[in-house]
């Protein structure tokens, strides 16, 4: 299966005069141990399935082994290079745990290296961060998805909720029809996680859907709640 990718434009200064953009690999999944042995199973192994589980957990323990005993270890997959961080003050000056660390650093091997040409990409649409809705209480006592009354007060529980209240793009909005929308004046409090606001009151009888609309931080465009609130009004 290809290596799937999204672009994602870069943070540039002012004088930059073309938008520029940065690809992020998506992974297929993870796999873990047993998923690897699944795998070796899959191609048709002659060993039985307690046998690979022994030798790679013997492999995996000689090479931790060998790696505490100070040795650099090279194999076509990975290879192993011990460092010392942190800095001595004197020439004598010996390794003090509480300043210095030792560390283990791993590249890919030649193996793994050589793979890179010959792995097959796939660009996708880029799925980003938008407002997200979870939960609408309405102050008023009514049920939420019951009849409520022009003026109640309701409260949206969600994420990435924040927004600016002076910036007439931004903030909670509703319509009839989902062609025109009208922006809501009374905004009670805004947090990240939470928005309190008031309907108006001359608000005639109709289903209503209401969303959110915010600039989410290091943006500049508009993004628009995926989830709308429906709204019974009475």
């Amino acid at each position: 299966m290809p290596l799937k990718y999204t672009l994602h434009p870069l943070k540039i200064g002012p004088d930059k005069e073309k938008q520029q953009f940065r690809a992020i690999a998506k992974a297929q999944d993870s796999i873990d141990l047993d998923g690897v042995i699944d795998e070796i199973m899959r191609m048709g192994t002659t060993v039985t399935r307690a046998d690979a589980l022994a030798v790679i957990l013997a492999y995996h323990e000689t090479v931790l082994n060998l790696v505490r005993d100070g040795y650099n270890v090279n194999t076509p997959i990975f290879q192993t290079k011990l460092s010392i961080k942190g800095v001595f003050e004197h020439y004598d000056t010996s390794i003090d745990a509480s300043q210095h660390q030792i560390k283990v650093n791993l590249n890919p091997g030649t193996a793994l290296r050589a793979l890179e040409s010959s792995i097959k990409v796939q660009k996708i649409g880029a799925s980003l961060p938008r407002p997200q809705i979870l939960q609408v209480i309405h102050l008023s006592g009514t049920e939420q998805d019951k009849p409520i009354q022009a003026g109640s007060i309701i409260k949206i529980i969600g994420a990435r909720l924040n927004f600016e209240k002076s910036d007439v793009e931004q903030g909670v909005f509703l319509t009839t029809n989902l062609k025109d929308w009208s922006r809501i004046d009374m905004i009670l409090e805004i947090k990240p996680s939470e928005v309190l606001f008031q309907l108006p009151s001359p608000l005639p009888p109709n289903q209503y859907q209401i969303q959110v609309r915010c600039k989410l931080r290091n943006t500049t465009q508009v993004r628009t709640s995926a989830d709308m609130i429906h709204l019974e009004i009475v």
